[in-house]
């Protein structure tokens, strides 16, 4: 994957006060959570993730989420361009960074 461009990074420290009702964008996203857990859906897929997680998804799906239930959740969002395609039209990719005992900063 050879990055184009990264359109959006943003830290995030949220409660279960918070609610996102969704969208569609024309990059890749990548969600890497950080503590706490939150469950994310991609089209039709609910994914529930938690601390070490990460989950790409390609550009213009459908995509929402919701705290789980430790109540408060920190993430990371990265939009980014890449210059050849490295996902399928509608392709999402779930990935634990701790299991594979790859740290954040080597991705």
């Amino acid at each position: 994957m050879h990055l184009k461009n990264i359109n959006f990074f943003r830290w995030f420290s949220l409660d279960d006060t918070y609610e996102f009702n969704g969208h569609r964008h024309n990059t890749y996203e990548v969600n890497i959570i950080l503590s706490g857990n939150m469950n994310v859906t991609v089209e039709e897929s609910v994914f529930e993730l938690s601390a070490g997680d990460m989950l790409f998804w390609s550009p213009n799906l459908f995509h929402c989420n919701r705290i789980g239930t430790d109540k408060h959740v920190e993430f990371l969002s990265i939009h980014f361009e890449t210059k050849e395609d490295f996902l399928n039209k509608k392709e999402t990719v779930f990935y634990h960074i701790s299991k594979n005992k790859m740290p954040i900063i080597n991705i």
